[in-house]
């Protein structure tokens, strides 16, 4: 057996186990091929998907981490409209945080995590608009990080929505074919 055969399948076979698809039977390594080339990286495969959740399982698990451990800066910024203590809204926000970041690294929970955090990046919005009023005449640095925060909510909540799309078993993974690529998990 040749080296590229080895090769095709072993990357047929650990896809299998992941329970990835992106390598179809007819799919062959060809001698010149690289990962990157053959699709297990990149464009919609699954390669790609897992990076990017965790990614986002990264970026969430470190705010969720801050919002425990320095509540302060959060309480401020929680909408006075809202019943009960900011600091209960603070540490409620940085466990959801972390437990959205724990349903992204798992293949079964993603989809579902992945819609979460953009429900969860759209819903803390207003916390951002309140940062951005409150700071309205604070130091340039400072209404920088406010008003930056805005526009920022956006790709988060594309992103949130492209992991669930990527996950495993989401109906919208697509193969490097263009094909809906049917998932195990």
């Amino acid at each position: 057996m040749s080296r590229v055969a080895r090769d095709n399948s072993a990357l047929r076979t650990n896809d299998t186990l992941r329970g990835n698809s992106t390598l179809r039977t007819n799919d062959t390594l060809r001698s010149n091929d690289t990962p990157h080339s053959v699709g297990v990286l990149r464009g919609g495969g699954a390669g790609r998907g897992r990076r990017s959740a965790f990614a986002l399982a990264g970026v969430l698990a470190a705010a969720g981490v801050t919002h425990l451990v320095n509540p302060k800066p959060y309480d401020r910024i929680v909408p006075r409209a809202l019943p009960g203590s900011p600091r209960t809204y603070t540490y409620v926000s940085g466990v959801v945080e972390l437990a959205l970041a724990a349903g992204l690294v798992h293949p079964r929970t993603r989809r579902a995590a992945g819609l979460a955090s953009a429900g969860f990046f759209a819903a803390v919005f207003p916390a951002n608009v309140k940062m951005a009023i409150d700071w309205q005449h604070a130091p340039p640095a400072r209404r920088a990080v406010a008003y930056g925060r805005l526009p920022l909510q956006v790709p988060l909540v594309l992103w949130g929505l492209k992991v669930a799309r990527q996950a495993p078993g989401s109906s919208r993974v697509r193969g490097t074919d263009g094909r809906p690529v049917s998932s195990q998990v």
